[in-house]
């Protein structure tokens, strides 16, 4: 009987040691962590004249921490106020 329930202690520390050493790789190898998000943000402007406002909002984006090309992306339309090119860019969404 004392055989049997030393070589359940083994049997346990074993499942244990495993268990521990399972649960070390995953954490290590970061359990399959998701990418970051990318956001894409869409700019229709009309006139050129207020280009400097789209200037001014990528700036502030990016003293927010975004960086273009890693975790954003802007897609930047200017139509010069052609309605019929407004249209195409909306449909095109």
């Amino acid at each position: 009987m004392y055989k049997t329930e030393n070589g359940r202690k083994k049997l346990n520390t074993f499942w244990g040691i495993l268990c521990f050493l399972i649960a070390l790789s995953l954490v290590l190898s970061g359990c399959g962590s998701p990418k970051p998000k990318v956001y894409r943000v869409g700019v229709l402007s009309g006139l050129s004249f207020v280009a400097n406002i789209t200037d001014g909002f990528k700036a502030k984006m990016t003293e927010l921490g975004y960086v273009e090309g890693e975790n954003i992306v802007y897609d930047v339309q200017e139509t010069d106020f052609d309605m019929e090119a407004y249209k195409t860019i909306l449909k095109n969404s």
